[in-house]
């Protein structure tokens, strides 16, 4: 079984991820109390919605509300950078399986293939150990914002491409490849 290591850092000159999904779900947010009001409000400042997710409580809310944000276009791309991160933070687990982390993202229109690289042996600088025989990959979110850019690196033991990566994360149908063949995660959140 791979099994991989997300590493998820939100940092100055680290990469940061954005999701955007296909499907067109909405939050009814009369029915939301507390900082997650504030995250599904369309019209809160950064300021407001940094302070919302640090006051956020044990995980209660579905991995739906944040891909819900990250896709809609109507929110602005800082908005739903944001909140592509705390999905990650708050939804992906350790020995989750990487199907499972395709479910959670849910088909995200939001990740381009550009945004996903596998990083080579000459990153020195990065957030994961590079371990013999492990596969490192960068997913950046909405790397085109300006300033610092955000990213979740994901170490997976075994080999595999970019090409796997970006099918196993952005097709749920996932043809051709073998139904025992399901890597699982590892994640490290700092």
């Amino acid at each position: 079984m791979n099994k991989i290591l997300i590493l998820i850092i939100a940092a100055a000159c680290v990469c940061c991820i954005s999701c955007h999904s296909n499907t067109q779900n909405t939050i009814d947010v009369s029915s939301l109390r507390g900082p997650l009001s504030i995250v599904a409000n369309i019209k809160s400042t950064q300021e407001q919605l940094y302070q919302a997710v640090q006051n956020l409580d044990n995980v209660k809310e579905s991995p739906l509300f944040w891909t819900t944000i990250a896709s809609d276009l109507s929110y602005k791309e800082e908005h739903r950078r944001l909140c592509v991160y705390e999905l990650f933070v708050r939804h992906v687990a350790v020995r989750m399986s990487l199907f499972d982390l395709s479910k959670i993202l849910d088909s995200p229109n939001w990740l381009k293939r550009d945004d996903i690289d596998v990083v080579g042996p000459v990153y020195d600088h990065i957030p994961v150990g590079k371990l013999p025989g492990n596969t490192v990959v960068v997913i950046r979110i909405f790397p085109q914002l300006a300033g610092d850019v955000w990213g979740v690196y994901l170490r997976v033991s075994g080999s595999l491409s970019k090409d796997q990566i970006i099918r196993i994360i952005m097709d749920r149908k996932l043809k051709g490849f073998p139904a025992q063949w399901d890597p699982k995660l590892g994640i490290h959140v700092t």
